[in-house]
């Protein structure tokens, strides 16, 4: 938690290129928490996390600050199924069909749910540990 609090400010919304409007609503709220995690680093709306040098440790700090600001709308595995922030509005907006960015098939989505779940059993652990 403490390192949650200790996060740099967000820097301001980048100005969208001419013709694009501001984000708003969703994408602003996931363009400003990624920026969080993501200091320094240009974002757009259709730029990959770890592509951008996002790493599952910065994913699961994101959770966190998403489970904040929109308690119980995205579970970790939906950061990980969906790392972009144009699929996270499509499917925080209830889009139906929202094709996950980097999964094609059910057994990639599986993958995914995997992945992090072993992330979130690690914190666990850890947390623990830190406790004793």
């Amino acid at each position: 938690r403490r390192q949650l609090e200790n996060l740099p400010e967000a820097a301001p919304a980048p100005v969208p290129p001419a013709g694009r409007p501001a984000a708003q609503g969703s994408e602003a709220l996931l363009l400003r928490l990624w920026q969080a995690v993501l200091p320094g680093v240009a974002i757009g709306r259709d730029d990959n996390f770890f592509d951008l040098g996002g790493t599952s440790l910065q994913l699961i700090r994101l959770h966190a600050l998403l489970e904040n600001e929109l308690p119980g709308r995205l579970q970790l595995v939906d950061l990980f199924t969906y790392p972009r922030i144009a699929s996270l509005v499509a499917r925080l907006d209830g889009q139906q069909h929202v094709r996950p960015a980097n999964a094609s098939t059910a057994s990639a989505q599986r993958n995914a749910g995997q992945r992090a779940q072993g992330l979130q059993g690690a914190l666990q652990r850890a947390r623990q540990q830190k406790r004793a």
